[in-house]
C-alpha cells in the first residue's frame, strides 16, 4: 500500500517517475478529492486519460455529500463514490466492504 502526500505525488506513483521507477501498480485507488496542490478531480481526470492507467478502480472517499463532486466523479470515471463516515467504526466497515469487494469478489483486469 502506499499513500501519496498530495495528487502530484500519486501521479508520479501511478506513472513509476522519479523516485517512484520501482513502483509496483494498484490493484485499487483510494482517492480523497481535497488533495493538496492537484485536487482529487483532477487526478481523476488524468488517471483516466491515460491508457495505461484508466483501467484500475478508482474509490472516491470523500468528505464532500455535494452532488456536483458526486456526479463529477463519475462522470470522470470513478467507479464508486463513499462519503467519509464520522466515526472511526464505520470508516472500518466501509474499507472492509471495499477490500471485500474489490479485492475478493469483482475480477480485476489483468495487470499490465
Amino acid at each position: 500500500m502506499y499513500e501519496a502526500p498530495d495528487g502530484a505525488d500519486a501521479l508520479a506513483f501511478l506513472r513509476r517517475e522519479g523516485s517512484h521507477a520501482q513502483a509496483s501498480r494498484p490493484d485499487i485507488i483510494l482517492l480523497d478529492l481535497n488533495l493538496p496542490g492537484m485536487s482529487g478531480l483532477e487526478l481523476l481526470t488524468k488517471i483516466k486519460e491515460d491508457a495505461r492507467l484508466r483501467t484500475i478502480p478508482v474509490i472516491v472517499l470523500s468528505s464532500s455529500e455535494a452532488d456536483a463532486d458526486v456526479i463529477m466523479s463519475y462522470r470522470l470515471g470513478a467507479n464508486c463514490y463513499f462519503k467519509k463516515p464520522s466515526e472511526w467504526d464505520e470508516f472500518v466497515d466501509i474499507a472492509k466492504a471495499i477490500k471485500d469487494f474489490w479485492l475478493h469478489i469483482v475480477r480485476l483486469p489483468p495487470r499490465a
